[in-house]
């Protein structure tokens, strides 16, 4: 299966794919919203490459498994930028999350050691880092980390609870929560109120609203605009069964078959 990214602008209604000889997934933006940042390679070989939004220009080799740039692993996906974006957090199936300088030839640098921590964003003042983490849907967690120091963690969200995103201002958190309804998958997309300062705080989570939506991991698939007051989902379809039209009735197939495939 190949994937593709496409820009989708909003206000002319246009959806334009990213020019790419090989596949492409988990886009990311710059902070400057000027480029992408996205994973292509799948195969064992993954890269990571920059490219501008409007596809013009060649796409820029941010990191690669072999070859030049230091090998970090097999898999490699960018999560998020700093908030200067001076680097870039990218997730390795070798580690965990790791930290990629944006300028000169500096090699990236393991942030901290948890393969299953997945998910990540940072802060908009870079003081803290939200991430998933857990061995699965089941077990996952949100979490807080103090940035830089990573001497702190504080739990948001129970196990069940996934995929973090900031508000703008960075006082709400939001996430989600997954549970079978009916044979159905029905996804919570929770908020919680958050205080940065003077140090990190946690209030009681509500329900915005749930719905049949795609909550497909291990990386996040919805945004949420800056202001906090609209959410980019992607809504499960169910497909009707097909509808029979039409029958065969075969008659005296056994002789049509041995005179197609005679007994030797």
């Amino acid at each position: 299966m190949i994937w593709d990214l496409s820009i989708y602008d909003v206000v002319r209604g246009l959806v334009t794919r990213l020019p790419m000889d090989d596949d492409q997934s988990i886009g990311v933006w710059t902070p400057d919203s000027s480029s992408v940042v996205f994973s292509s390679g799948l195969s064992g070989t993954g890269k990571l490459f920059m490219r501008s939004a409007d596809g013009n220009g060649a796409p820029e080799l941010l990191l690669t498994t072999t070859g030049e740039k230091k090998k970090v692993s097999r898999f490699a996906f960018a999560n998020a930028w700093t908030p200067d974006g001076a680097s870039l957090l990218f997730w390795s199936d070798r580690g965990g999350l790791w930290l990629l300088p944006r300028q000169g030839k500096s090699e990236p640098r393991l942030l901290f050691n948890d393969a299953n921590a997945l998910e990540a964003e940072f802060s908009p003042d870079g003081r803290f880092l939200a991430y998933t983490s857990g061995a699965g849907p089941e077990t996952s967690q949100v979490s807080v980390l103090a940035y830089p120091g990573l001497d702190h963690r504080e739990p948001v969200a129970g196990e069940g609870s996934r995929a973090p995103v900031w508000r703008k201002d960075g006082r709400e958190l939001f996430y989600l929560q997954a549970s079978e309804q009916n044979g159905r998958l029905i996804v919570r997309v929770m908020a919680v109120p958050v205080t940065t300062t003077p140090t990190f705080s946690v209030g009681a989570a509500r329900l915005l609203f749930e719905g049949p939506f795609r909550a497909d991991g291990p990386f996040r698939g919805y945004d949420v605009t800056p202001d906090g007051q609209r959410f980019l989902m992607v809504r499960a379809v169910e497909q009707p069964p097909a509808r029979i039209t039409q029958m065969v009735l075969v008659q005296n197939w056994f002789q049509e078959l041995k005179t197609k495939a005679p007994a030797k």
